[in-house]
């Protein structure tokens, strides 16, 4: 069954008149190495995505010290169910978050977004529903009707809004952003000619806009991408494919650095032709990996029991080889996932993500899910110390399959509850 409608957002700091099930936003919600909520009953698949921007940051007793914008899926009580996941953002500055606003108000559904911060200037991508649903509608006629728009933030404001996959007929998803060697930015995504969500019918191809002059320039196709069925080849900067025990592992290569799992599951790294072992004797789930500064920060979703998790990481120098020891960062007792992470210049690690309380975990039914921001420091400030170069990488190896079965959420999770062990995984 669908969730009972919760009110939209009333004004700053309002909780709506919906009861116990409306959302409620905490403008003075500060990230810390704790985390706090920012949403309270946030919808289940909001997807958060969390960027610094500015000059980066610190924490302090009072949070995090620096400039945040963070993008997410509301549930946009107005509409109708089929389009009810719209798009807003925030802003931290100065300790308060703005009232959160939509992106672009065209009434359809938004799914996966997507940020990146050069500067003061956040740059946005998702996917939007070309047009308003209504029942009965089959799976692959909503996946086609998907687009990737991009938008940019900047003093205060969204403007800009495109969509760049105008000229592309298909499923767009397998979305990114990142910097070239110019020093661009870049979205890519991949379009599927049959509206398969998982690529694996009918013909994708690679599509690339570049930023410059202001303004999007036209998408350019960058080449046909894997057979249905077949691995994708590395398209997108920072994710390439590795064999390991002969079977196709991905691997992120962030700063001149390769990370990936072995066969046996621990987390690896290939700097400079030598190979280190990160986590010897200790095999890892699937991970994601934010950059900044000279660090990277490794992160991994582990099982805390009863269909709860916790998540845990390390932090690795790619200039010096440096890392600190694998340590548990959130654990909440709940249910995390949907978690974004993104590093500043300064080392401080952001991260945005879902927690999630079981009602009754044996038979998948969740309580409540809130929407929470954390700020982490770097367990050693001297860390870092001593490198010069800025790195700027998104990675997208973890966020694949969420991105291209995006827009099931509106139509499988609404009525749907994940199952603890899904939750787990």
């Amino acid at each position: 069954e669908p969730p009972q409608p919760r009110d939209e957002f009333q004004g700053r700091g309002e909780t709506g008149t919906g009861g116990e099930n409306a959302q409620g936003f905490h403008p003075d919600a500060a990230p810390t190495p704790q985390g706090g909520a920012l949403v309270d009953n946030a919808p289940e698949n909001a997807d958060p995505a969390v960027t610094g921007f500015g000059r980066g940051g610190a924490v302090s007793a009072g949070g995090y010290e620096g400039g945040v914008f963070m993008s997410w899926c509301e549930d946009v009580a107005a509409r109708s169910e089929e389009n009810r996941s719209g798009l807003v953002w925030s802003a931290y500055l100065d300790g308060k978050w703005s009232e959160p606003a939509l992106v672009h108000d065209d009434k359809t559904a938004d799914y996966a977004p997507r940020v990146l911060a050069v500067g003061d200037t956040v740059y946005l991508l998702w996917q939007n529903a070309g047009r308003e649903f209504t029942a009965p509608f089959t799976a692959e006629e909503y996946a086609a009707s998907m687009d990737i728009y991009a938008a940019v933030y900047k003093n205060g404001q969204i403007t800009g809004v495109t969509n760049l996959s105008a000229g592309c007929a298909g499923y767009c998803g397998l979305h990114s952003l990142s910097l070239d060697n110019k020093g661009r930015v870049v979205a890519q995504w991949v379009c599927n000619s049959d509206g398969s969500l998982f690529f694996e019918e009918g013909e994708n191809r690679a599509y690339q806009a570049v930023f410059s002059g202001g303004g999007w320039q036209p998408a350019v196709q960058q080449a046909a991408a894997a057979a249905p069925g077949q691995p994708f080849p590395p398209l997108f900067p920072g994710l390439t494919a590795r064999a390991e025990g002969g079977d196709d592992e991905e691997a992120l290569d962030i700063a001149g650095v390769s990370f990936y799992r072995r066969e046996s599951g621990e987390l690896c790294c290939l700097r400079g032709g030598k190979e280190e072992v990160l986590t010897p004797g200790r095999p890892v789930p699937a991970f994601d990996a934010a950059a900044g500064g000279d660090g990277v920060f490794l992160y991994w979703l582990s099982s805390a029991g009863e269909g709860n998790n916790r998540l845990e990481g390390l932090y690795y120098a790619p200039k010096t080889g440096k890392k600190s020891e694998p340590a548990v960062y959130l654990d909440e007792k709940t249910a995390l996932r949907g978690v974004s992470a993104a590093m500043d210049k300064n080392g401080i690690v952001l991260l945005a993500y879902q927690s999630s309380v079981w009602e009754d975990a044996a038979r998948a039914v969740i309580a409540s899910t809130d929407l929470k921001i954390a700020a982490l420091p770097l367990p050693d400030p001297a860390f870092l110390r001593g490198a010069g170069t800025l790195w700027l990488v998104l990675a997208a190896a973890a966020g694949i399959v969420l991105a291209a079965g995006g827009v099931l959420l509106a139509l499988l999770l609404r009525r749907r509850r994940a199952s603890p062990a899904a939750e787990k995984e």
